[in-house]
């Protein structure tokens, strides 16, 4: 039991983590159809969608519409996404083979161990999503200006501002509903 419990609160942390991405912007917030990282679809192709589609999206995480990018660097992200498109393309289908395992597994009568060993599985998959995403912004942060680094980091520091704002906020609500 004490596995299962171990299972369902990975299982919760991960899908609260992927709620949390995914209402953030994109790269590209709302930047439009021209922005690199439109709408959830990058020109590196569709992300995934569901609970894990910003654990495992490519996005650099860097507001680049906002950095007004040269028609030369945004070719060069557009080569950069491209180049990572078929490594994320195989992230993608191993999470979906693990959430599907997990959910077969954890169905009807619960077999722990699988449970846990999908789990895993799934952890690895966000695990190499994330090493892969730090090195597609990586590569685009080599292409911007210093000064278009300069922005970019004033833009995330604001966006973790307000995050940080929200938490304490909903933090506050759920406060005040157990004393109430």
């Amino acid at each position: 039991m004490t596995s299962l419990k171990l299972v369902a609160g990975a299982v919760a942390l991960t899908l609260g983590l992927a709620s949390a991405a995914m209402a953030q912007p994109g790269p590209g917030g709302p930047g439009g159809p021209d922005g690199p990282g439109r709408g959830g679809r990058g020109p590196g192709g569709p992300m995934m969608g569901g609970p894990l589609g910003g654990l495992l999206g490519l996005h650099p995480d860097l507001p680049l519409p906002a950095l007004n990018l040269t028609d030369a660097q945004e070719e060069q992200v557009r080569t950069i996404m491209q180049g990572h498109r078929d490594a994320g393309r195989a992230l993608m289908q191993r999470a979906q083979a693990s959430m599907d395992a997990l959910r077969t597994a954890t169905a009807g009568t619960i077999d722990e161990g699988a449970a846990a060993q999908q789990g895993q599985a799934l952890g690895a998959v966000i695990a190499d999503a994330a090493v892969l995403r730090g090195r597609v912004r990586s590569e685009v942060w080599a292409i911007l200006t210093p000064e278009q680094q300069a922005e970019a980091t004033k833009i995330q520091a604001e966006r973790q501002a307000r995050q940080s704002q929200m938490r304490q906020r909903l933090q506050q609500r759920m406060d005040q509903k157990k004393k109430g």
